[in-house]
């Protein structure tokens, strides 16, 4: 999704360990990413943090929960077939894990956005509108409400306060939280 403001996650909190297990910091050449756990095999992030049939590993430090019992988990990532066609708004990827993951994934609302909706942008980006700050392993997160919802050839929700995306905070989902549980709008 996208926001009017600036891409920034600045206005988050550093999330608690074991808060959003199924978030996770992503490796994909040079590219540094966010992205989530939807089933035992599968994670879902942004096609411009990938190659498509790349191989994406977790990064490695204290709050990554994706390196469990020594094993390092590897996938496969498939861009989304628009993007590859330069259609912006179709920008994910599914990665194919290599092995089963012990992590229980995200659920995934099934119910879309609205306007007023409160959500819960994710990432482990940068925290300072010019892009220093961050990108040190940690996950944050911060409330935003819905200001427009997609139409037309329009994927994009958008929201706006003062919480914002960063570079780093790419592929991380953006969250309903009901009851202490969290899914993927």
């Amino acid at each position: 999704f996208a926001s009017t403001l600036d891409p920034m996650l600045i206005g988050g909190r550093p999330v608690h360990k074991g808060e959003f297990p199924e978030i996770i910091y992503i490796s994909a050449g040079s590219a540094r990413c966010s992205a989530v756990i939807v089933s035992d095999r599968v994670i879902i992030t942004a096609a411009h943090c990938v190659r498509d049939q790349g191989e994406i590993t977790p990064v490695m430090n204290h709050r990554i929960d994706f390196v469990q019992e020594q094993t390092v988990y590897n996938a496969t990532c498939y861009q989304a077939p628009l993007y590859r066609d330069q259609v912006e708004d179709h920008d994910f990827a599914l990665c194919k894990v290599d092995k089963a993951l012990i992590i229980k994934p995200a659920s995934v609302s099934k119910e879309p956005v609205a306007i007023g909706d409160q959500v819960l942008l994710t990432g482990y980006g940068c925290i300072d509108q010019d892009g220093r700050g961050g990108n040190d392993g940690v996950l944050r997160v911060g409330k935003s409400r819905v200001t427009k919802t997609p139409s037309g050839a329009d994927h994009w929700f958008y929201t706006q306060t003062k919480t914002r995306l960063c570079f780093g905070d790419s592929g991380g989902p953006a969250m309903r939280s009901e009851k202490e549980k969290h899914s993927v709008v």
